[in-house]
């Protein structure tokens, strides 16, 4: 139950409430995709996640997603597709969510990680000052 006061611009107050009921998952039925990752406060658009903090643990990640929905599973696999169980996040990783509602494949874009390290550092200042010269190009 929410209660909101409004004031009017003449003073006088109106209080209106707001009743919310949180409807259970039928049991044996997973989680929508979407909804696990909003209660991770995880950003995606569909294709992409992003607004992960720097060096976040693939472990973690993989964990919490499990956590909040125990009928999923999380495969994350490296640009290269190799499974990778540990380590940091980095921009062109992937990771699958499969739950018995759906399947959904996401690849990571963690702001500043040009060069797919997990790390922001000189090297990407250098590649993305090469990719502006025409010296070498990045390509995903």
């Amino acid at each position: 139950i929410i209660n909101i006061i409004v004031t009017a611009g003449n003073g006088s107050q109106r209080t209106y409430t707001i009743n919310i009921t949180k409807k259970e998952n039928e049991p044996g039925v997973a989680l929508d995709i979407s909804e696990i990752l909003r209660t991770l406060d995880i950003s995606n658009d569909g294709t992409y996640i992003h607004g992960l903090e720097l060096n976040t643990d693939v472990a973690k990640l993989i964990a919490s997603s499990t956590a909040k929905e125990p009928l999923a599973t999380v495969i994350y696999t490296e640009k290269d597709n190799n499974s990778k169980n540990s380590g940091i996040i980095a921009s062109g990783d992937k990771i699958n969510i499969k739950t018995n509602r759906e399947e959904k494949t996401y690849t990571l874009v963690i702001y500043g990680d040009v060069n797919s390290d997990g790390k922001i550092s000189s090297a990407d200042y250098i590649a993305i000052k090469n990719h502006i010269m025409d010296v070498k190009k990045i390509t995903q």
